[in-house]
């Protein structure tokens, strides 16, 4: 690969990764319109049970973790991305976590796994077209409580969208940059 070649092909791996990324805080904070983001219209997830077109897969998703879940955590790991011209294969090792509560004790699911994302640059937008969840692991155990996760006043507790940090610091950057001349 040429210089010439080598920050095009950065800025084309960077989108990839955003959209990834953008799927990954889209299912956190139930944010169905952020996680549509990451796919193009007539994109397709297979997530075990749970799979079908992008707007298919995201009614099914939402009301499933609103209702399942008390919350959930998505990280990116190791992330490999492939370039093939308007086309790329990305593998993205994640650890998700879930946790849920049944009478009165919370528990949490560890799973470990990878996004196999075939993505494709329409109008110059990388998207994904077709995914696959593989589960590489999973674990279950009882949470305890802890008293930092309790404690609201000093570590603010995750939230659904709209009421979640990220949005309430979003809109006081945008406050911010309108009023600066």
């Amino acid at each position: 690969m040429t210089t010439d070649d080598a920050l095009p092909a950065l800025l084309d791996k960077d989108a990839i990764r955003e959209a990834v990324l953008r799927y990954c805080r889209g299912v956190d904070r139930l944010e169905p319109d952020m996680i549509r983001s990451a796919y193009h219209p007539d994109g397709y997830d297979e997530h075990g049970e749970l799979h079908g077109g992008r707007d298919e897969f995201i009614e099914a998703l939402v009301p499933l973790l609103r209702d399942n879940y008390v919350s959930t955590s998505h990280n990116i790991a190791n992330q490999l991305i492939e370039l093939n011209g308007d086309r790329a294969l990305s593998e993205s090792y994640f650890v998700a976590v879930h946790v849920t509560e049944s009478e009165g004790q919370r528990w949490q699911e560890i799973v470990f796994g990878r996004y196999v994302d075939n993505f494709e640059r329409r109008d110059g937008d990388w998207r994904i077209a077709h995914r696959v969840c593989v589960i590489d692991s999973r674990n279950t155990q009882a949470i305890r409580p802890s008293r930092l996760a309790t404690d609201e006043k000093r570590i603010p507790r995750g939230r659904h969208y709209p009421d979640d940090t990220v949005y309430t610091q979003h809109a006081v950057l945008s406050a911010e940059s309108r009023s600066r001349p």
